[in-house]
């Protein structure tokens, strides 16, 4: 599992419940979190920073 930032973890969970609810009524309109993947973030390194900037198309 990965560390997830939190307005993800917050999405993710909004879904879950979303899709329990489909599952259970035999419903097929699933949500995912792919498209909200638009994270930035600037780290203090100390003596510098860091830049990190993440989207959907980004590669790992």
């Amino acid at each position: 599992m990965k560390a997830k930032q939190g307005h993800i973890a917050e999405l993710m969970g909004r879904n879950v419940a979303h899709n329990i609810l489909q599952i259970e009524n035999k419903l097929t309109d699933f949500k995912g979190y792919q498209k909200h993947l638009n994270i930035l973030c600037v780290m203090d390194m100390g003596n510098g920073a860091a830049f990190v900037y993440r989207n959907k198309n980004t590669k790992l």
